[in-house]
């Protein structure tokens, strides 16, 4: 009985691991100046796993508004995102980058807290 348990952590551990390695990966993929980026890059994501990929971005590079401009056309939504940490993370990386969308982006979200806060 312990051992299906352990097994199954132990799985659930790796499965963790090669997640985190996939993201790394394509962080460094933008940063290296990435060339063919696709829609499929981030598919299989979760919140989780987006915000951790948008965090590496964050955390590690600045990047040109055209680049982000290029994230933006390539993974669609991301930038509307309805999940608030996913898009406060890619706000983030848009101020850093100087990318002019994110303002806007940035005050909207700020009024859409405030008109929910008072609803």
């Amino acid at each position: 009985m312990v051992l299906p348990l352990f097994s199954f952590l132990k799985l659930r551990t790796v499965l963790r691991i090669l997640t985190v390695i996939v993201i790394l990966k394509l962080a460094t993929k933008w940063r290296d100046g990435f060339s063919a980026p696709s829609a499929d890059d981030i598919s299989e994501f979760n919140s989780g796993q987006l915000q951790e990929f948008l965090d590496q971005l964050v955390l590690e590079s600045s990047f040109s508004s055209e680049e982000v401009q290029k994230m933006s056309d390539v993974y669609k939504g991301i930038s509307d995102s309805q999940n608030s940490e996913v898009r406060f993370r890619w706000i983030r990386l848009g101020l850093k980058s100087k990318y002019e969308p994110a303002i806007d982006n940035a005050l909207s979200m700020v009024t859409e807290q405030v008109h929910s806060a008072c609803s």
